[in-house]
Parts: C-alpha cells; structure tokens; sequence
C-alpha cells in the first residue's frame, strides 16, 4: 500500500504497483466526492507508465471553474512503472482511497 499525506512528498515512481495495492489519497483530497472526482484526479499514459495527478481543490478542470479561485493545480503524484490504468479502472478495484 502506499501513502501519500504529506504535499512535499508529492512525487513518487511506484514500478511493483499490483492488484491488491491501494493508493490512499484522503488526506490531501478533502473535498473531493464521487461524483466531481475527476476535477481533482487526473490518470493518464504516458510511455507505457500510468501518471496520477491530484488538484487539491477540484478547480484546475474548466468544468468546474464557475468563478471560484483557482488555489491549486494539477500535480503529479506518483507513476506506476509499466502499467496501463485509467481512473475508472482505480476505482472498480477499489485501488483509490478518498
């Protein structure tokens, strides 16, 4: 399992990320809910490596920017070496905490 609580550890590469790993990101997403998730993670691939990044107040997505201050942006938080994940995935497997 890996955990992540503290905003100056923000940058990790993770090469045996498997199955039953979980990535716990509670403590630095707050506010975010199920349903406005992907204004505050963002899972994307690049060369073959899954990259997570976190936006700790949800408002770097057009989306949701109606109006509201834009404290923070997206981050990268940590790679999963050779893996080819998307956030739905993360979360079917229960691999994401919030």
């Amino acid at each position: 399992e890996f955990r992540n609580q503290k905003k100056e550890e923000a940058l990790d590469l993770w090469k045996d990320f498997g199955s039953t790993d979980k990535i716990d990101i509670s403590a630095l997403l707050t506010q975010a809910s199920g349903s406005m998730l992907k204004n505050f993670i963002s899972v994307d691939t690049v060369d073959g490596n899954t990259v997570i990044s976190i936006d700790r107040d949800g408002q770097s997505s057009d989306q949701n920017n109606q109006g509201v201050k834009d404290e923070f942006e997206f981050t990268h938080l940590v790679t999963l070496a050779a893996r080819d994940l998307t956030l739905d995935q993360l979360l079917q497997n229960n691999q994401l905490i919030f």
